[in-house]
């Protein structure tokens, strides 16, 4: 083999080896990145909220997953998490997104919302189904 047939093949070789390490580099720059989003907003959620609409309403979302809702005496368990993408197609409310935060809780039934806003005062969800959304303000910041 001569050295320029050589040269060629390194060269090539380089190429496609150049062309792989970028794109590992975005696929693992995306996989962070969604998982950071994903870890954002679940820590943000965590915590106590009251509705704006209803102060005997209050739901409480702990960084075990676990989600409580009360309503006067009413008291009702379940699980929760948050997904960054869903393909969704709710006929019941002609609702249609695919990417955004999702909140999928587990008390009693399946609901879902899509996660509208979230900071450290406020959370407002849309509850797919419905078409309603919901308001709330975090509870050690209610007046």
């Amino acid at each position: 083999m001569s050295k320029s047939s050589r040269k060629k093949k390194q060269s090539k070789l380089s190429y496609y080896l150049g062309f792989l390490i970028i794109i590992l580099s975005v696929v693992v720059a995306g996989i962070i990145y969604f998982l950071y989003g994903t870890i954002k907003i679940e820590k943000a959620i965590v915590g106590t909220w009251v509705s704006e609409n209803d102060e005997r309403y209050e739901v409480t979302f702990t960084k075990f997953g676990t989600v409580e809702e009360k309503f006067d005496d009413l008291d009702t368990n379940g699980t929760w998490s948050v997904t960054r993408r869903i393909d969704l197609v709710d006929k019941t409310s002609n609702y249609q997104k695919q990417y955004g935060y999702f909140l999928k809780t587990n008390i009693e039934e399946n609901f879902l919302y899509s996660i509208e806003k979230v900071d450290e005062n406020s959370l407002e969800l849309f509850y797919i189904p419905k078409g309603t959304t919901l308001l709330f303000k975090k509870k050690n910041n209610v007046q």
